[in-house]
């Protein structure tokens, strides 16, 4: 009797440590997805009664998961996704044959590579998190920020249309004031070269006169 009860005593046990991790699995998760202060959102903390059934408490468990997906909808598509493709996240069938002894080597020669990943891990862990009061001043300056874009912009525009207006402004001159002005004189030149001409016939024609007189 003894062995039998120390037997079901250790299958009791190994039962609540079930059920605790199971428990703090849903802690992690709940903690994931709200946040802390589960109980500002609504949902059920997980059980911590310990005396209770581990039936009971596996039960408890499920209806704290279904309180979860139905205020979550990451979860709720997650269990979707589970019961659609099963095989996703089931256990891959491992290939490996070798023995025993041979993964235990190998294990050991990567001992190092695990130490020093585990310390870069550690160097993470004790980084601090950066202050946000310049993020958050930044974000509040947003406003005015974009305030001043849409100035630049519009000032921008207004600097396009006055070059344009510039641009037309000493065409014109060019075309009216250079250039008219090129022809006014060609076409002034032409009228006193002509009137050169018929003033040498004058005064030739004066010349021819006086000499028969």
């Amino acid at each position: 009797m003894n062995a039998n009860s120390s037997a079901m005593t250790n299958t009791t046990m190994a039962d609540h440590q079930t059920v605790q991790d199971l428990q703090a699995r849903l802690k992690r998760l709940t903690f994931a997805i709200h946040g802390d202060g589960s109980a500002r959102t609504g949902l059920p903390s997980p059980t911590q009664n310990h005396g209770s059934h581990p039936a009971a408490q596996i039960k408890d468990l499920r209806r704290q998961l279904q309180s979860l997906a139905s205020r979550s909808g990451a979860v709720n598509e997650v269990l979707q996704l589970q019961a659609t493709y099963p095989e996703v996240l089931s256990p891959p069938t491992s290939n490996v044959t070798l023995p025993p002894t041979a993964l235990a080597a190998l294990v050991v020669s990567h001992a190092r590579l695990y130490e020093s990943l585990s310390a870069q891990l550690n160097t993470l862990q004790s980084l601090s998190v950066p202050d946000a009061a310049a993020l958050t001043a930044l974000s509040a300056l947003q406003p005015r920020v974009s305030k001043a874009s849409d100035r630049q912009q519009q000032q921008a525009r207004e600097f396009a249309e006055l070059r344009a207006r510039s641009a037309a402004v000493v065409e014109q001159w060019y075309v009216g004031g250079v250039l008219g002005m090129g022809e006014k004189w060609a076409e002034w030149e032409e009228r006193l070269r002509d009137v050169e001409l018929t003033v040498r016939r004058m005064e030739g024609a004066a010349k021819r006169e006086r000499g028969l007189v």
